[in-house]
């Protein structure tokens, strides 16, 4: 029985011990804790663990099968090939101006080492390599289907879109850029009255408004107004600040 247990094992991959360790790595946990969307880290765990429907992939497997590139046709289609070294992704690297880039994961050994290396990345070059990553190859999915190939140009321009759109540098700055909270009027103390003012200029336009209130401290109002500027020249409208 054990030895019946253990063929399974084999079959599967591993005993259940090494797959708990696998899940358990701390790099994995990196990896799916990456700030981007959730189908380009799966992507990233493909690419990982090299089950990505990759033609060399498909004929190791047993699949009788042209490996020949889906984008160029002339190599083998295995991962460094195609995300790195094809004439055809070679120039949306050099677009995005991450030819640097592009050639240290083309040199790394193997699919964990180009994460690795990618986890390193500052966090604006990082967003744009997941995403040409998985842009890339939703594209060669889609020329593989019979898909008109778009151009380095077009295709560079719409993964930097993308990546601008979950960049971790988008949201710190659309927090930054919130309007402060809304500040709501306090009442003057007790048989008083307060009055509040305010006005806007605008210098190309030349020209702006000013509106007032006063209120007694019950919330009253005692009388409010406002009015228009035009064409006032800034020296003028600074002499009557």
């Amino acid at each position: 029985m054990e030895d019946k247990r253990r063929r399974v094992e084999s079959r599967r991959g591993g005993s259940s011990s090494t797959t708990a360790a696998r899940i358990e790595d701390p790099f994995w946990k990196r990896v799916w804790n990456l700030k981007c969307p959730k189908k380009m880290i799966h992507q990233l765990w493909r690419m990982g663990h090299d089950s990505l429907a990759l033609r060399v992939n498909l004929r190791r497997r047993g699949m009788r099968i042209d490996t020949s590139c889906v984008m160029c046709g002339r190599y083998d289609e295995d991962g460094a090939h195609l995300f790195f070294k094809c004439k055809s992704v070679r120039h949306i690297w050099a677009e995005l101006q991450l030819e640097g880039v592009r050639q240290e994961l083309a040199e790394l050994l193997s699919a964990r080492e180009v994460l690795e290396a990618i986890l390193r990345l500052k966090p604006d070059i990082q967003s744009r390599v997941i995403t040409l990553l998985y842009i890339w190859w939703s594209e060669r999915c889609s020329v593989r289907e019979g898909g008109q190939q778009r151009s380095g140009g077009h295709l560079a321009w719409l993964i930097k879109s993308y990546a601008e759109e979950w960049s971790p540098f988008k949201q710190a700055k659309e927090n930054a850029s919130q309007p402060p909270a809304r500040k709501f009027w306090k009442p003057p103390p007790e048989n008083t009255v307060k009055l509040n003012c305010d006005g806007a200029f605008f210098a190309d336009a030349r020209n702006g408004g000013w509106g007032f209130v006063i209120r007694e401290w019950d919330g009253g109002v005692i009388s409010a107004g406002y009015g228009k500027l035009e064409k006032v020249w800034v020296k003028h409208f600074m002499l009557r600040l």
